[in-house]
């Protein structure tokens, strides 16, 4: 709000940007392990299916075999989204969708003596989950599905019995066409060690989170 944040001051003018990304980024609450007052792990967010596609290609450095770029096919029936496709100008998935955890049911408890009115008390805040609205059993196999095409093929065209992500590209061969199959490849490689590659594989696909 004023340009400074914990002694480091910016531009020193009110609503700097760089003075609000510290603010934001270097906050506790985004940096702690855990969040304060938070239920075991009941915080963070969920990462959408595309951008799940979009992640693992850049950890493990995808090209397109004929240098040019990433056509996908649309796939908002197949992960429930798909960029410039979301089915209302706001999302696709509501901003205030709760989580449907289930409701531990209390005992009863003995009826006590009526006492003086008071006033209301304040609903219990609800978890909520935006990317979970999309996370539903067909759209989570289709995920599934794509990746595995993903890894097999790349973004590719009927290259396996698994979901194509790719567009039909052709290339003529002895008189008739042929589909490039896979249309791309992968060019990260394995480490001399498999510590080595795992601890690679640790913080390019988990940011370190890996369990042991």
């Amino acid at each position: 709000r004023t340009g400074t944040f914990q002694g480091s001051k910016y531009s020193g003018e009110y609503g700097d940007l760089g003075a609000t990304v510290a603010a934001i980024l270097l906050h506790p609450e985004a940096r702690a392990e855990e969040a304060p007052d938070a239920i075991d792990t009941l915080h963070g967010s969920l990462r959408e299916p595309f951008l799940k596609f979009v992640h693992f290609m850049r950890a493990m450095e995808y090209r397109d075999s004929a240098r040019e770029q990433v056509v996908f096919s649309q796939l908002q029936d197949v992960i429930g989204q798909f960029p410039y496709q979301s089915p209302t100008v706001f999302n696709y998935y509501l901003a205030d969708y709760e989580l449907p955890m289930p409701k531990m049911s209390e005992p009863e408890a003995e009826p006590e003596p009526e006492a003086e009115p008071e006033s209301e008390p304040e609903p219990e805040s609800s978890l909520v989950g935006p990317e979970f609205q999309i996370l539903t059993p067909p759209y989570f196999i289709g995920y599934l599905n794509g990746m595995s095409s993903l890894i097999n093929s790349g973004v590719s065209y009927d290259c396996d019995n698994a979901k194509s992500l790719g567009v039909r590209v052709q290339v003529p061969e002895d008189g008739r066409w042929r589909n490039v199959c896979p249309k791309g490849e992968f060019m990260w490689r394995e480490e001399s060690s498999i510590n080595t590659t795992l601890e690679n594989l640790d913080l390019l696909l988990t940011g370190g989170r890996l369990t042991p």
